[in-house]
């Protein structure tokens, strides 16, 4: 989003507690991570075939999203067109950084409904960035867009996803072998 003179109208930092690794000896104090989001571009693409090439982020689709790496900008210009809302996730005064993406896409303005999504590399599993995010970019669909569902679509083997939208207060409303879907109905405030 941008407004008149073409700069982002939000670059929000999100921040996030992460207990640092720990040796068999030491445990050191939790050190406070700070993300911020801005919307993916076509600068983006190695990191964007980076994440979709790794081989534990490839478990949770039930097909490679990105099939070669020439096909690449083609994903980003699709996931990034009319109607979707794509954003880079960095570490904040670390504007060089991917940590993974997240989005809000297939916007139904009749029925204010839209979908959401995200991945993360391996190494930033686990830690409560996605969780964050998509808290945060759910307050945008509700506030800035008037949506009043959010629907969440995953493989079904992907338990972790599952896991954390249900925190995020979705319910299952169908679910297959190879595919579950989650809603979450938002109130106005």
């Amino acid at each position: 989003m941008t407004n008149n003179t073409g700069e982002d109208q939000f670059n929000p930092a999100i921040e996030i507690w992460q207990q640092p690794e720990r040796s068999p000896t030491k445990i050191k104090k939790l050190e406070k991570i700070t993300i911020q989001i801005k919307p993916l571009t076509l600068k983006d693409s190695e990191a964007v075939y980076d994440l979709f090439s790794n081989k534990k982020v490839l478990k949770s689709y039930l097909e490679r999203p990105i099939k070669e790496k020439s096909l690449t900008s083609g994903f980003i210009r699709r996931i990034t067109s009319e109607g979707n809302w794509t954003w880079k996730i960095y570490q904040e005064n670390k504007p060089e950084s991917f940590l993974g993406i997240c989005g809000l896409h297939h916007l139904d303005k009749k029925n204010r409904t839209i979908e959401i999504g995200g991945t993360l590399m391996p190494n930033y599993w686990g830690k409560g960035l996605m969780k964050q995010t998509f808290e945060f970019i759910i307050e945008i669909a509700r506030k800035d867009m008037e949506i009043n569902r959010v629907i969440a679509k995953t493989s079904t083997r992907n338990k972790q996803a599952i896991r954390l939208v249900e925190k995020l207060g979705f319910t299952i409303t169908k679910s297959n072998e190879t595919e579950t879907h989650l809603l979450k109905t938002l109130t106005s405030e």
